[in-house]
């Protein structure tokens, strides 16, 4: 019997870019040839090699060639079918059969681990997103269940935490002041933003029913109008005063009150006019803190939910694997055939492998 180390190299999957297509199916030949010769001495060894064959040319035909390459390819599957017959006749279906079941339990196996090792990058991902820093990811079932149930408790809190979507007229302010551009400008840290966008929402009370940063004084007509007239009329008033003084004292000193009147209102509207748009500011600025406050913590919340999701298709996926694991029909039969045939795991991993790369170019 040749020993295994004389084997042809396996020409993994299909046809890699870059290599010609005739090189790979040249291997193929090569390692279809190798194999039959060793049929009396190993025929199981055998089945599985030429299963991988078939496999990997099967993922062959779902990729393009031309016309030459084609018809290459469609000789090259007759004459396997052929061999794949006529080992699993000499084998018998007694002896094909643990090989087709060993290969279906390990192909299974593998999709358990796989959805294993899917789930925890999908977690890291997740937490790497929500928090730079966060917990290393969960290596066992036990790891992960205790992180699941803290990721739980975590989106419960966002949830708790998270404030009243705001109304459309605020909502507009953060459009209108540069939507998606002021993400970069907000504070990112949780407390912070969620105490502003409390303040936020109590200062926005005196704002109900209009637009935040909207006055009724600030810039109405009403202000352009009385403003100018106040200050103008408490000037004039003050100069007429100063003209009838002489010819008309008790005259003169009423039209100084009048004047100091005028000019005491017209301060008073200055002062209006100053404190409305001190208000609008503040309106303004509490109404990006309110759509900040809910935008961020809604985002919080999905991550937190994304996290726990994964978390728990971890947990799920750890418990599948150990259940299959437990099954004397399926985990203990697997390690019935590992004890029988222990010099065929590695291969039965590498054909199940091949398998898993053909399924995935189909």
């Amino acid at each position: 019997m040749a020993d295994v180390s004389e084997a042809p190299a396996r020409v993994g999957g299909p046809p890699l870019k870059g290599t010609p297509f005739a090189i790979t199916l040249k291997g193929w030949r090569s390692q279809l040839r190798w194999a039959m010769t060793q049929r009396e001495d190993d025929p199981a060894r055998v089945w599985l090699e030429i299963i991988s064959i078939d496999e990997r040319s099967k993922g062959a035909l779902q990729q393009p060639h031309d016309v030459e390459e084609q018809e290459e390819l469609r000789k090259f599957r007759e004459k396997l079918e052929t061999s794949i017959a006529s080992l699993t006749e000499d084998l018998g279906d007694d002896n094909v059969a643990p090989l087709y079941s060993w290969l279906d339990l390990v192909r299974q196996r593998r999709t358990l681990m796989a959805r294993i090792e899917e789930a925890a990058a999908a977690v890291e991902q997740a937490r790497a997103m929500r928090l730079p820093d966060g917990a290393r990811k969960p290596r066992t079932e036990e790891e992960a269940s205790e992180q699941l149930v803290r990721a739980q408790g975590q989106v419960d809190q966002w949830k708790g935490a998270t404030p009243p979507a705001p109304p459309p007229e605020v909502a507009r302010v953060w459009e209108q002041k540069g939507g998606e551009a002021l993400v970069e400008t907000m504070p990112r840290d949780a407390m912070a933003v969620g105490k502003r966008g409390d303040e936020a929402r109590r200062i926005l009370v005196r704002a109900a029913g209009r637009p935040p940063g909207k006055h009724p004084w600030a810039r109405s007509r009403l202000e352009l109008i009385t403003v100018p007239v106040t200050g103008a009329a408490g000037v004039l008033v003050a100069l007429f005063a100063m003209a009838t003084w002489s010819d008309s004292p008790a005259t003169a000193r009423l039209l100084v009150a009048v004047a100091v009147s005028c000019l005491a209102a017209f301060g008073a509207l200055i002062a209006c006019g100053v404190i409305a748009r001190r208000h609008e500011r503040e309106e303004i600025a509490a109404a990006l803190d309110w759509v900040w406050h809910a935008r961020m913590y809604e985002e919080r919340t999905h991550l937190a939910e994304l996290e726990a999701g994964w978390l728990r298709a971890l947990v799920d996926a750890h418990r599948a694997r150990k259940s299959f694991d437990a099954k004397a029909g399926t985990g203990g039969q697997l390690r019935e055939f590992e004890q029988w045939r222990p010099d065929l795991v590695d291969m039965m991993q590498e054909v199940a492998r091949d398998i898993e790369g053909t399924e995935g170019t189909t």
